[in-house]
């Protein structure tokens, strides 16, 4: 069973249509298939670097809610890790619901200020009426 959390569900989806064999069953958590923040395609274009650090410069970080978080969560980090990222799910869109033949369980929160929760549920729908 492979469990994925974020961008890590991103990953495990790209695993199990490439890798079928590896694992027998999938738990994606607010898999970030889109994020949520309109405009964020332009930042995955040509200039996307450029204009991720004239925009938010070269590190994203922000206050933890709770000692949990704080202990748990990535409070900062290099702007320059969302190429990366938007290549992947680029990379993602591209593979068919048809393309992962293991079970696929996706919890999400319709309240996810990063990931888009529909677009989440909409890509588990079509995994499930495949």
């Amino acid at each position: 069973i492979v469990i994925g959390v974020s961008t890590g569900g991103t990953l495990a989806w790209w695993l199990a249509a490439h890798a079928p064999q590896q694992l027998d069953k999938l738990v994606l958590i607010s898999p970030n298939f889109k994020l949520r923040a309109g405009g964020t395609e332009l930042l995955a274009g040509p200039w996307g670097e450029q204009i991720t650090r004239l925009l938010m410069g070269e590190a994203r970080c922000f206050e933890t809610q709770n000692p949990q978080q704080a202990k748990y969560w990535t409070e900062c980090y290099q702007t320059k890790a969302l190429q990366p990222m938007f290549g992947l799910l680029k990379l993602v869109e591209g593979i068919p619901a048809s393309a992962v033949s293991q079970p696929v369980f996706t919890a999400y929160s319709p309240d996810d200020t990063v990931v888009d929760a529909q677009y989440s549920q909409e890509r588990a729908l079509r995994h499930f009426l495949k």
